[in-house]
């Protein structure tokens, strides 16, 4: 899952090699110990609120400094002032502790001893080439899919099979932003009315069926779904929905009729559209590489209809972590 930029370099592999990416039939690779050199782009993160993305903001006088210990950026130290086990969102922000970008620390401070807390935790990426290649997912704050462009973090969630919709979501959501972008209907205020018209013509055009096209789409592509599919009533029909108020409620809907989870995707659609399909995948993370020095948080474990979450406020070195493609 992902919260954070992933900053590639090169790594010995143990098994296939980097140009056999695309004829790979299993989609596992598994890094040896150490980086060998670093350089080039990629991202991937969870897609809701409040995760990586560019350093902004304005800066309060009282926000931790971050700290490079080797070559790991720690953003929030574990022992920092004020730092304590238990401690909430609430109680950080009351006390003035904040990221070094300015960003509140959201969740709540956790041990990495926590039982919740399994032998592998998972991140879903937008670029497994890129990453393959990684030496840390990084936490600097240069980079990252949507959410608060403030934090520096990395997020991951504790559960495999979150990690594997997450992907599929992603795929679906870049497929789709791919395919319906250029067509995405545009509004203009004239005569003293809005009108929905055809980005590429200008011409006057009936959203709702731009609208139904993009539904019968994803239900087609969505192969997660089952035997459901998404239906909508179109006397309620909102001319001015795009791409993004589309996914809001296909997920939502989704969510609630299935098991499935809301990816909560902010991203936006540019940006979905950039990504290339064939490169989402998700990498399992041994628990012990958390243990740079870095806060680690629980953003949601409590609540079972989230991502069970968990945020790094620094880099996560990945020795011995494991890339999946599938």
């Amino acid at each position: 899952m992902r919260s954070g930029r992933d900053r590639p370099g090169d790594y010995a592999m143990s098994e296939r090699p980097t140009d056999a990416y695309y004829g790979w039939d299993e989609g596992s690779i598994t890094f040896m110990d150490e980086p060998v050199t670093r350089g080039g782009p990629g991202s991937g993160h969870f897609e809701h609120e409040g995760r990586p993305g560019e350093v902004g903001g304005s800066l309060p006088s009282d926000a931790l400094e971050p700290d490079v210990i080797g070559d790991i950026f720690i953003g929030v130290a574990a022992d920092a002032e004020g730092i304590e086990i238990g401690k909430r969102q609430q109680d950080l922000n009351a006390e003035g502790i904040f990221q070094p970008s300015g960003a509140p620390i959201r969740g709540t401070v956790m041990s990495l001893d926590d039982e919740r807390l399994p032998d592998t935790v998972f991140h879903m990426t937008s670029d497994i080439p890129g990453i393959i290649q990684s030496a840390e997912i990084s936490a600097r704050g240069f980079g990252g899919l949507g959410g608060d462009k403030t934090d520096q973090i990395v997020s991951m969630t504790i559960d495999e099979d979150i990690a594997k919709s997450l992907v599929h979501d992603t795929r679906l959501a870049a497929m789709i932003s791919r395919e319906f972008l250029l067509t995405q209907p545009d509004f203009h205020y004239v005569d003293d009315e809005w009108k929905v018209v055809d980005k590429q013509t200008g011409e006057t055009m009936d959203s709702k069926v731009w609208s139904k096209e993009l539904i019968d789409r994803m239900n087609e592509i969505d192969t997660a779904a089952g035997d459901w599919e998404f239906s909508w009533d179109f006397e309620f029909h909102n001319p001015k929905y795009g791409i993004k108020d589309w996914f809001r409620q296909y997920f939502m809907e989704r969510n609630r009729a299935t098991d499935l989870r809301n990816p909560i995707f902010f991203t936006p659609a540019e940006d979905l559209a950039a990504i290339d399909p064939d490169k989402v995948g998700y990498v399992r993370i041994p628990r012990d590489n958390l243990g740079t020095g870095a806060l680690l948080a629980d953003f949601d474990l409590n609540n079972p209809y989230g991502l069970q979450e968990v945020r790094l406020y620094g880099d996560v070195p990945l020795a011995g972590a494991e890339f999946i493609l599938e």
